[in-house]
Order: C-alpha cells, then sequence, then structure tokens
C-alpha cells in the first residue's frame, strides 16, 4: 500500500557524492524528509525518496558540501510527463473512462436461471412487456415489484427474482409443480352439464341419481362413498352416465371478406439493435402489405453477451383481395364450424335445430 501511494506520487533514487554525504542525511532527518533504500555504489551512498523531499533536500546539499545525482526516476508523474502536451491522449482517456461508467449503470446481459418447462424466450418475452430489456437503468429494477409481476406473467411460474451483478441481470425462477392424479384416490363423478338421464353404468361406487332425473352441473352422479353394512368404504367412483341435453351452438359468417395471399415477393433487410433500440442498415421503407419474419444473432464478448443484435428480416409481399359468399356458402361454413365445435365437446347429437 505505502509502495502504490509513493508510485502515484512518484519517487527517485539518488546518489550522493562528496565531502561529507553524511552531514545531508543528518540535516534530513532534522527537517524530518524521509528517504528509504539504503545502499553503496562505487562508494558512494545511494537511496530512494519522495519528488517533494528531492527538492527539500536540493537546498540542504550547500551546507553539507554534497552533490546529489538522480540514477532513476520512478512513478506515475514520470510515466506521463512525455505526453503532458498530447491533450487528445487525455481528452479520449477522459471520454473513455466517463462512457465506461455511464455503461455499468445499464443492464447489457440477461441470465435464465431455474427454468425447465418454461422456455428462456418465454420469460425474455415477459420482461420485455414490464419494461426491462437490453439497457434498462439498473436503478428502475425493483426486484419485489417485478418478480410478483413476473409471476403473474407467467402462471407455471411459482417463484422468481431478479439479481443485479455488474452489468448483468439473474432471473432466479422456481416453476409450479404439477400434482399427479392418484388413480386410487377416492373421488365422485359429477355432471358436466344440465340435463334429463337417460342411461347409467356404474363400475364401482353408489349411483346417486335414477333413469329419467333431472341433474344440473356439478351435481354427484356417483358417489364415491360406499356403506357396507356398519362400515363405510371411501373408493373411486368409475363408471359412464348417459344424459340428454338441449344445447345451442350458434357462429358468425360474413358474406364480405377480405382475403390475403402471398405473391411471391420477398425483400431481405438487415438491422442491429443496440440496449433494445433498432438500427436500420437500409435506406428506404418496405411499401405495401407483407407479413413479417426475422431472426436475430447476438455478439458476444468472451462468452458474454452484449446488449447488440444482429436482425435478419424478411419481408413477404402479399395482396388483399375482397371475397364475396353466397348465402348457402355462409351457412354451410358455419355449421362445418358449429360440428367441429361439438366434435371437440364430445357430444353426441340426438337432434338438430
Amino acid at each position: 500500500m505505502i509502495y502504490l501511494y509513493r508510485f502515484l506520487c512518484g519517487f527517485v533514487l539518488v546518489e550522493l557524492s562528496g565531502e561529507n554525504p553524511e552531514k545531508l542525511l543528518n540535516l534530513a532527518a532534522q527537517h524530518r524528509i524521509s528517504v528509504w533504500g539504503f545502499r553503496r555504489r562505487n562508494g558512494n551512498l545511494c537511496f530512494y525518496l519522495s519528488v517533494k523531499s528531492f527538492y527539500k533536500i536540493r537546498k540542504l546539499r550547500r551546507k553539507a558540501k554534497t552533490r546529489i545525482h538522480i540514477l532513476n526516476r520512478v512513478g506515475l508523474p514520470f510515466m506521463i510527463h512525455p505526453y503532458r502536451f498530447r491533450y487528445g491522449l487525455f481528452l479520449g482517456g477522459g471520454i473513455f473512462l466517463s462512457l465506461l461508467f455511464l455503461l455499468s449503470n445499464f443492464i447489457w446481459s440477461f441470465e435464465i436461471a431455474g427454468n425447465q418447462q418454461t422456455t428462456k424466450k418465454e420469460i425474455l418475452t415477459a420482461c420485455q412487456e414490464l419494461g426491462i430489456h437490453y439497457g434498462t437503468p439498473k436503478r428502475k429494477i425493483n426486484s419485489r415489484i417485478l418478480s410478483q409481476k413476473l409471476i403473474l406473467s407467467c402462471p407455471n411460474l411459482s417463484w422468481a427474482t431478479f439479481n443485479v451483478g455488474g452489468t448483468v441481470l439473474t432471473v432466479e425462477v422456481s416453476e409450479r409443480k404439477t400434482e399427479k392424479i392418484d388413480d386410487d384416490e377416492p373421488c365422485n363423478l359429477k355432471a358436466s352439464a344440465d340435463g334429463i338421464i337417460k342411461k347409467i353404468d356404474v363400475i364401482s361406487g353408489t349411483p346417486m341419481v335414477s333413469v329419467g332425473d333431472t341433474v344440473h352441473q356439478g351435481e354427484i352422479l356417483v358417489s364415491g362413498i360406499t356403506q357396507i353394512g356398519d362400515q363405510t368404504v371411501f373408493s373411486r367412483a368409475e363408471g359412464s352416465v348417459l344424459a340428454e341435453a338441449r344445447l345451442i351452438y350458434s357462429n358468425k359468417f360474413m358474406l364480405q371478406q377480405q382475403k390475403t395471399a402471398k405473391t411471391g415477393q420477398r425483400f431481405y433487410r438487415k438491422t442491429v439493435s443496440v440496449f433494445g433500440r433498432p438500427v436500420p442498415l437500409f435506406i428506404g421503407k418496405i411499401k405495401g402489405n407483407y407479413e413479417l419474419s426475422s431472426s436475430s444473432v447476438p455478439l458476444s464478448f468472451f462468452g458474454k453477451n452484449l446488449p447488440i443484435l444482429l436482425i435478419d428480416s424478411c419481408y413477404e409481399m402479399i395482396d388483399t383481395n375482397s371475397v364475396s359468399y353466397t348465402q348457402e356458402q355462409a351457412e354451410l361454413n358455419c355449421y362445418d364450424q358449429i360440428k367441429k365445435q361439438i366434435e371437440k365437446d364430445h357430444i353426441k347429437i340426438y337432434s338438430e335445430e
């Protein structure tokens, strides 16, 4: 630590020659001039002293009739002395240090930890929706508030936190554990919709309704509780209950619609994204209707991603035309859509209206 201080201030190695060099050392001690590193060189006394002390001891050398020779100069002041008139060098160094200090206050890269089922892209997209992206000031990172918002944005997450280390933002998450359904766990069979019971086929459990009964959604059809004598047995209710229900499905179809078709014409453009702000590498704009697809490659430095992305964008041109449909075509299309929805709901049709 002492050497660092002496290096920053600068010090010199001097050699004393003359009739009485020891007298000069005594005078230096009287004036509290600090010296160190004594040695002999060709019969003369050598030692180190600071630059400030050197100017003081020069005034005492005449009293001791001693000459002082500088053998070596050490320290930062002597290193920068040859460049003292190169103002551009100091200006550039000042600008570099200022930029380094300024950029250290922003987020340069992201790291995701703890995710298994949730992809890194999903978490990064959620962070961008929360206003966290490349170039976000570190002072805006409020871990307590952002972690709660991230959990609400990603239902698969049960816990999240934001940690800032230098210019790297680490998002640590923990995912919800999906509980496996135990096939042996006792349960009941309930009605999924309102209707009239038409058929009951019970494998295990106690039926709670009969054929012809009217049931409502959520009502227990087969109970998992079975009474055998004085003993109550809890089991898993199994079977099938068929009910007749009247459901109304509706759909809309416009007779006049706008249809798009790809023309096959493509334009490719490159963009550089710096701290989340795009900088186009082309002149002009793409005119007309198009579908945009892009891919990005982050730049890295010593294995660390920089907040600079190279984006390749593809603009695929499309035409928009107006298409007219007849009443019969519209009805047929609505019927097909409703039929697909009914098949998706696993409903058996008895009558149509």
